[in-house]
């Protein structure tokens, strides 16, 4: 995979993803999955985002602080939300940073600090390349400041290789950090990897997930990369495996579906419009299987301004039964 196409991923989740709130009479309880970032993360953005032809030139408006996240709350009637750190940003591979270490530092105290102006209702996660020299020190900084619910991991943006084992073995010393000071592990799983699948899930599930020693285990976007697709469905076909065959490690594992059911209110075409469809009737069948009652809401928020969220406000294609099962679902970490 070229840069460009890596580059093109990260515009794709943190910048035009634009996710769905509910214009529902029972809103979700919580938003497990969103992100805000400083200015100094914003900045980082642009240089990334310059990188890539056609990007040239791009703006980015700043990030929302804790006030606008929970004005976006209370407009919904959402009570809790995840406040997930991009310190990660700045250890991204092919590009370098000044300072990075100390970069990385300030951007998860900015997370903190926002989540602290509400501590009933929001959550902070610190977060760090988890194969960058300093990883260990960052997750043992913010672990022993009391200050974060949980550290997040975005192997793609860190460039990990489930399959390479000094990327696994560098992992496992991590998760086995955050559980020293039982930081709950949100992980976006999906990698660069061309391939990945079921290999790099079984992978996750033997390997990692033990190494959290009974620490509550986030997975993002149901373990692919956003919306739901083949990728999607392979990944959390095997987390679904796992649980129905019993296996003890899967006791601690939620699933977030931030950024995964399809909106056939945006499609373009009749057929366009059944292929989601089906594909929200597969993702609900998905759910099903893993359990509702490990299944969390989230929207992968912040992704622009204001003005885009609230245009794209529209019911939850989720079959009605599936969704009342997991709405009410709030992660150990707000309780």
């Amino acid at each position: 995979m070229t840069v460009h196409k890596i580059l093109r991923y990260l515009i794709f989740i943190i910048v035009f993803s634009a996710p769905s709130a509910m214009l529902m009479a029972q809103p979700p309880s919580a938003d497990h999955h969103i992100h805000i970032r400083s200015e100094d993360a914003t900045d980082a953005m642009v240089r990334i985002l310059s990188d890539v032809e056609g990007m040239e030139g791009v703006s980015i408006e700043a990030s929302a602080g804790a006030g606008e996240v929970l004005a976006r709350l209370d407009s919904s009637g959402t009570r809790h939300a995840a406040l997930l750190s991009v310190a990660y940003f700045f250890a991204m591979p092919d590009l370098h940073f000044e300072n990075e270490e100390l970069r990385t530092q300030n951007e998860n105290d900015f997370v903190a600090t926002q989540a602290e102006k509400a501590p009933d209702r929001l959550a902070a996660f610190c977060s760090v390349n988890p194969l960058s020299d300093y990883a260990l020190r960052e997750v043992r900084r913010c672990g022993k400041s009391g200050r974060f619910a949980g550290l997040k991991l975005q192997f793609a943006n860190s460039d990990v290789n489930l399959r390479n084992k000094n990327d696994v073995s560098r992992l496992r010393e991590i998760f086995r950090e955050a559980s020293r000071h039982n930081l709950v592990i949100l992980a976006h799983t999906w990698t660069r990897h061309p391939d990945f699948g079921a290999q790099d899930m079984k992978i996750f599930v033997d390997e990692l997930i033990p190494a959290a020693a009974g620490v509550p285990i986030q997975i993002a976007h149901l373990g692919g990369p956003g919306t739901f697709s083949e990728v999607t469905a392979e990944a959390a076909g095997v987390l679904a495996d796992e649980i129905e065959s019993g296996n003890p490690a899967m006791k601690n594992v939620w699933l977030d579906i931030s950024e995964v059911p399809h909106h056939p209110n945006r499609a373009e075409t009749r057929e366009q419009r059944e292929q989601m469809n089906q594909a929200n009737r597969e993702l609900a069948d998905l759910i099903r299987r893993l359990g509702t009652h490990r299944v969390l809401w989230g929207t992968d928020w912040v992704a622009g301004p204001v003005q885009i969220y609230m245009a794209e406000l529209e019911p939850m294609p989720l079959p009605d039964d599936v969704w009342e099962e997991i709405r009410d679902n709030v992660a150990p970490y707000f309780e």
